[in-house]
């Protein structure tokens, strides 16, 4: 009877410190992928500071979105930049780099960063996104937002979209929370302005009569699309 009972204490004894400890190595891994998830949208955040505020003079800012599936994908690009998010472009001249937020098949959004060549440019500039197909490098995923605003110093408040073939904004904000992170995490960030060198002389004038003979012409916001707000234009649903 004692010996029944010794055992039943220690198996009872046995399971308690079983538990507490596969408790204890859980909990230590929800923490340990927290940090780890935390320092990489840090790390994602300055890598956004450190590039968008050393553009070199002569670079382009702009933005476009797509509508998929009730939600945005959204593109915010940089050209005339050789040396902007210089890792991983490979042995090829870039045109142009583009950090793109794309909602995936788990509902999630995913950040990657594309580079496209002249060719690759060209049919960006149509609107066409299968340009965007290859040369990625993939920097976050599982994000629950991802968004920007950019700051209009005409009309000194902030806006969803930027018009197409307009200045580069005076400052950048990004907003960026991760699975499961109920306070999302804004940065913002100073623009250089774009400089724009005068032609050659007896050089021919660009199409839209200004001097920069790679500036679009100025279209309505969205391209007739309706604007996006900062919740739908890069939010998706948990799951």
């Amino acid at each position: 009877m004692e010996l029944s009972v010794a055992l039943a204490v220690m198996v009872i004894l046995t399971a308690g410190i079983f538990t507490l400890a596969s408790g204890g190595l859980e909990l230590l891994n929800d923490v340990q992928d927290l940090q780890q998830r935390e320092t990489r949208k840090r790390r994602f955040v300055e890598l956004c500071r450190q590039n968008l505020e050393s553009l070199p003079a002569g670079a382009e800012v702009s933005f476009s979105y797509e509508p998929r599936g009730g939600h945005y994908d959204t593109y915010l690009s940089v050209r005339h930049a050789p040396s902007a998010f210089g890792f991983g472009r490979g042995d090829f001249e870039v045109q142009r780099v583009v950090i793109a937020a794309e909602v995936d098949s788990s509902g999630f959004i995913r950040a990657s960063i594309y580079y496209l060549d002249a060719e690759a440019d060209d049919r960006y500039e149509r609107g066409d996104m299968s340009s965007l197909d290859s040369r990625s490098l993939q920097l976050m995923r599982r994000l629950r937002q991802l968004s920007w605003n950019f700051y209009d110093s005409s009309r000194l408040e902030w806006v969803d979209v930027l018009p197409k073939g307009s200045n580069n904004p005076s400052m950048i904000a990004l907003t960026v929370a991760g699975e499961g992170e109920p306070e999302p995490v804004r940065a913002v960030f100073w623009v250089p302005a774009r400089q724009i060198e005068d032609p050659p002389q007896g050089a021919p004038a660009s199409p839209n009569g200004n001097e920069g003979a790679n500036q679009p012409p100025a279209e309505a916001d969205g391209q007739g699309q309706p604007a996006p707000t900062e919740e739908s234009a890069s939010e998706a649903p948990v799951r």
